[in-house]
């Protein structure tokens, strides 16, 4: 499957507010994201994903464009799942994601104390 590499940041939180309006509408979704954020695991919903080196086997890293270190997330997004028009894939830092994720949740989430510690672990687990 051939992917377009997203580099421009509008483009990048285009397709994390795809997967994160996803996450956010499914039963505790954001709790079970933000724990395995702060594992360093990825989450997959209906054709979006977002994948920490560690959730991916050697033929799927070789198979990256760009390779995935340990400080960066992958973002992939198959364009029958989203809207944007084409398959994509963006790689985002550690720093980048958790601010993402940050801001998403102080918008778009009512944060009690059980989200603000599960973002607290997230951020812990992401070394930031």
């Amino acid at each position: 499957m051939n992917y377009v590499i997203l580099e421009d940041q509008a483009d990048k939180k285009m397709i994390l507010d795809d997967i994160f309006f996803e996450i956010a509408h499914r039963k505790l979704g954001i709790e079970k994201a933000l724990k395995k954020f702060s594992q360093q695991e990825g989450y997959i919903v209906e054709g979006k994903a977002i994948c920490f080196r560690g959730d991916l086997d050697e033929y799927e890293l070789s198979q990256l464009e760009i390779p995935l270190d340990d400080k960066h997330i992958l973002i992939d997004v198959e364009a029958d799942y989203s809207s944007v028009t084409q398959n994509s894939q963006a790689y985002v830092t550690f720093k980048e994601f958790y601010s993402y994720l940050e801001t998403y949740l102080k918008n778009y989430v009512p944060l009690d104390d059980r989200i603000c510690n599960l973002l607290l672990d997230a951020k812990k687990g992401l070394e930031i």
